[in-house]
């Protein structure tokens, strides 16, 4: 994880009014990066690439921010294996009219 410029870390919490701009629950500025307990919370970016600007972050308590994850995860595994079906399916074919030749 790339570090985020503090004066952007600043804003966005400051912009999220301390609460996770998903669910609203509460958090604790103190709290960011923990993994356990109440008020916990991550600067998310929204790109993915992490990109040193403030409308690339938003504040996501840590459920939140891990549903995201998981969900970005799962958006790549149906990608992939749709690409990789495709792939598959091709080279299929081809095997299928080489061992006809």
């Amino acid at each position: 994880m790339r570090c985020i410029p503090p004066s952007i870390l600043e804003q966005a919490w400051h912009n999220s009014g301390g609460c996770c701009q998903r669910c609203g629950s509460r958090l604790a500025w103190e709290r960011r990066g923990c993994k356990g307990g109440w008020g916990k919370w991550v600067a998310h970016s929204i790109s993915g690439l992490q990109k040193p600007s403030l409308a690339d972050y938003e504040i996501l308590c840590w459920n939140c921010h891990r549903d995201e994850v998981v969900n970005r995860i799962h958006t790549f595994e149906k990608q992939f294996a749709k690409h990789h079906t495709k792939w598959i399916g091709c080279e299929t074919s081809r095997s299928s009219s080489e061992a006809s030749i």
